[in-house]
This record gives C-alpha cells, sequence and structure tokens, in this order.
C-alpha cells in the first residue's frame, strides 16, 4: 500500500495480482514497488543464466544442474516503459552473487507470447537498491541506483538503460561515470561532414578517421563548441598493440576551425564523457585510451581541461577497464572501475575515487 499523505497524481493498476504504480506523473523519485516473488517465466530464467555469475552460482556441484530456484532473487514487477504491461527487475540477493560486496540487478523488458527471442535486457548494474522516477525525455522511466558509494542516474538510450554521465539524481555533489556501462566513444555529431573535415585538416587521406565527438561549452561559458577526436593511420591505430598512437583534438565553433590540439597517445583516442566537473559551466573532456596485448584489452582514462590554444590533462586514471575474456579459461575474466567525484570548485579541489566491479565474459 502507498503511505498516506504521498503525492500521487498517476492511477494504480493491479496486473496479474501485483501492485504496479503508474510512474508517468510521478512529482519526485519514488522507491519501485514492494518486492514480490512470483514465479520466473523461463524466458527470463534463460535470460539470466546466460550470466556468468549466476551460471557459477546455480549450478549444483554433483549433478551439474542449473538450479536457478536455489539462489535468492528479489522479483519486482515494474513498468520500464509506461505501455500498461509489467517488466521484470530482479535483484541478485543470495551471498554467491553479492561476493563483490553489492547486489547485482537486471532488467528485463516483458515480450509479446511466442516471441523466440524472448525478453531484452535493458539493465544491468551493482546496488544496494534501485527505484523508478519519471522519465524526462521518453516513455521510459528513468532508474536511481544506491550504494555503495554515490547515486547513479540511469537513462534508457539505444535500447538499453546507460549512466546519465556526469550527473547525480539529486545534485552535482556525488557525480559518477561508470566504465562497465558507459559507451566506449561519443558518437560523432550526425551533421558533421566527416570526410569533409578530414579533407580539410589533413588533405586527402585515406588512412584517417574521426573517431568520436560531442558538442558543448568547453573554451568558455556559453559558447556552443564542437570538439572531434582526429586519428590519423584509420580506426585500426586506436587499438594499436601499446595503445601509444597520438591523435589530434579539433575544436571548430559553427563550421569555422578554431583550434588544433596535439594529443599524446596517452591522453586517449575516444571521447567518452564531457562532464562539468567544477560547475563553472565549462566542460571538461573524459578521454579513453585502448590497447591490446597478450590476449588482454585494457583501457586508460584521462580528464583534460581545453583551454583556447592549449589541452591541461586535469587528471590521469590509468586502467578503467580490463577484459581479459579471450584469455586462458583459468584467467578469463572483465573488469570495469567506476569514478566518483566530489568538489572541483575553486574552494574544494576534486577529490576522485575509483572502485572496481567484476563483470561476466
Amino acid at each position: 500500500m502507498l503511505a498516506e499523505g504521498r503525492k500521487r497524481t498517476a492511477g494504480l493498476i493491479v496486473l496479474g495480482g501485483t501492485l504496479l504504480v503508474g510512474l508517468n506523473a510521478c512529482d519526485a523519485a519514488e522507491p519501485v514497488p514492494a518486492p514480490s516473488k512470483p514465479g520466473l517465466p523461463s524466458s527470463i530464467r534463460d535470460g539470466l543464466s546466460v550470466d556468468e555469475q549466476v551460471l557459477a552460482c546455480a549450478t549444483d556441484e554433483a549433478s551439474g544442474e542449473i538450479r536457478l530456484d536455489a539462489l535468492e532473487l528479489e522479483v519486482r514487477r515494474v513498468d520500464f516503459n509506461q505501455d500498461g504491461t509489467p517488466d521484470w527487475l530482479v535483484a541478485g540477493r543470495d551471498a554467491c552473487l553479492r561476493n563483490t560486496g553489492a547486489t547485482p540487478w537486471w532488467g528485463f523488458l516483458a515480450t509479446a507470447p511466442g516471441d523466440d527471442d524472448g525478453p531484452p535486457r535493458i539493465f544491468e548494474t551493482r546496488a544496494e537498491d534501485v527505484r523508478l522516477q519519471a522519465g524526462t525525455s521518453s516513455s521510459f522511466v528513468e532508474l536511481i541506483a544506491s550504494g555503495p558509494g554515490a547515486e547513479r542516474l540511469y537513462r534508457y538510450r539505444n535500447g538499453r538503460y546507460s549512466p546519465l554521465l556526469g550527473r547525480s539524481p539529486e545534485s552535482a555533489a556525488g557525480r559518477v561515470i561508470d566504465f562497465g556501462t558507459a559507451p566506449q566513444a561519443l558518437d560523432v555529431p550526425e551533421d558533421i561532414d566527416q570526410a569533409h573535415v578530414i579533407d580539410s585538416v589533413l588533405g586527402h587521406r585515406r588512412d584517417a578517421t574521426i573517431t568520436s565527438g560531442v558538442r558543448g561549452s568547453f573554451t568558455q561559458a556559453g559558447v556552443d563548441e564542437t570538439l572531434l577526436l582526429l586519428q590519423a593511420g584509420g580506426p585500426r591505430a586506436a587499438h594499436n598493440v601499446q595503445g601509444e598512437q597520438p591523435a589530434e583534438l579539433l575544436r571548430y565553433v559553427g563550421d569555422r576551425l578554431q583550434a588544433r590540439y596535439r594529443l599524446q597517445g596517452q591522453d586517449g583516442h575516444f571521447i567518452v564523457a564531457a562532464p562539468d566537473v567544477d560547475g563553472d559551466g565549462r566542460q571538461e573532456l573524459l578521454l579513453r585510451a585502448d590497447a591490446y596485448q597478450m590476449g588482454v584489452s585494457t583501457g586508460a582514462a584521462s580528464l583534460l581541461r581545453i583551454d583556447p590554444e592549449t589541452v591541461q590533462v586535469l587528471q590521469r586514471f590509468g586502467r578503467v577497464v580490463e577484459d581479459a575474456c579471450e584469455g586462458p579459461p583459468v584467467s578469463r575474466k572483465r573488469r570495469s572501475a567506476v569514478i566518483h567525484w566530489n568538489g572541483g570548485d575553486l574552494d574544494e579541489p576534486a577529490d576522485y575515487q575509483l572502485d572496481w566491479q567484476d563483470e561476466s565474459c
């Protein structure tokens, strides 16, 4: 039941014996409806069984059978896309699943009966709790994952929930970037003629590519600027063995090139995010440099400040992604870092913290 006095403008919908709350008119973030434990349909069970950790924890050592019923799973029926059909939010409360200290969560969209592909997994994270709030840019609700550390805000885009980089649900304090769900690179804006940019900067070279791009205010608050990361040597150069291939950052105002910045290979090959770390209206640039060696893929991150004529490295985080899934079975693993930061203004320098989380190959 809803507590008395809680402000709601949406109605209540009873679906399958579970109370669901319409979220399209919520005034603020609300907890997910009280947990229920209905039987998981086979399609959801199949979706969980492909998770390496679930598989390891649910497999009976004596018989080799997969016994999901033996795991402590918390099942919540929620409506991610507000279409009136309950979807699935599952938390792995079992001690075996929580061996990294936080509860794994998975979200699945409900599908029509007979859909051979099964329900798509649209959300995955580790947190102590997950709650919903009304979406601002689509019919999908937003998700807030709390603990350990700062809260993270997730928004649905491109078929799955991803963290809204550089923002916490409530304020600028407790900001976070999760490299487990962050895109490898921000897409180049669709209206950019990439071939024309390459020709105008490098001449008629065919071994160059624009790996990523972003729009925002970088050298001065309120100025609309476009940053493009240009990689000579083609796409493969951004994934060279040692991750040392230099790149070039181009800054435009409108269609006019304002500056070219030479980057070191360790600075990065891909733009991952553009958070305003210190809240001064100027965005910083988070870059990722990838490398591959001896069957292990790694990604390192750097935070850059863009000035009119120069680039200043504010922080080198070192490795934030490690992927050894192509290695020998005994050493196969994947893990990624979550960067939290507080402060970052004139009175309080930014304080960064990296937490690692294990993922399934």
